[in-house]
């Protein structure tokens, strides 16, 4: 029952619901919108079969409101994952035996590493926490961290 009722839902309040994405979603972070009104919908869903909407307010006003939210999370989320990111083609880079070789080189040396490690370093340029990566590749967070060590390693060792 609660189906067919969120599709009239979802219908009624698409424009109210993407109005909040886009007043609140950063513009560089545009490409997002899908997912931040998928996720909107989901909390939403979930909320509704939980009992959890108490009808204070209208219900457009109550998805806008998670809309919101989950725009501003998502911004958050996107900068975190830039910082990531950044933080690790510093690391990549300082830990170089040469300081010209380019982020070109970089990318070629991490192609080259064995699967196991490129799949974590990729998830890490993703900007996925170790945990993330944990639960995604279905390893143990020790394993996580220990294939991250010896990948800095690997480059460490670059410099002899």
């Amino acid at each position: 029952m609660l189906e067919i009722d969120f599709e009239k839902i979802v219908a009624e309040t698409k424009k109210v619901v993407l109005s909040a994405i886009q007043k609140y979603l950063e513009e560089e972070n545009l490409d997002y919108i899908d997912d931040v009104a998928q996720e909107t919908y989901l909390r939403a869903y979930k909320a509704l079969k939980q009992n959890k909407f108490k009808k204070n307010s209208e219900l457009s006003t109550w998805l806008y409101t998670i809309a919101k939210n989950e725009a501003i999370r998502m911004n958050e989320n996107v900068m975190r994952q830039r910082k990531k990111k950044l933080k690790l083609q510093e690391s990549l880079s300082k830990n170089q035996k040469n300081e010209s070789v380019s982020l070109f080189e970089t990318w070629e040396i991490i192609i080259k590493l064995p699967i196991k490690y490129k799949l974590i370093i990729e998830k890490l340029l993703e900007g996925k926490t170790k945990k993330e990566i944990s639960q995604e590749l279905n390893l143990k967070i020790g394993t996580v961290k220990s294939r991250i060590f010896r990948t800095k390693k690997f480059f460490e060792n670059l410099d002899r």
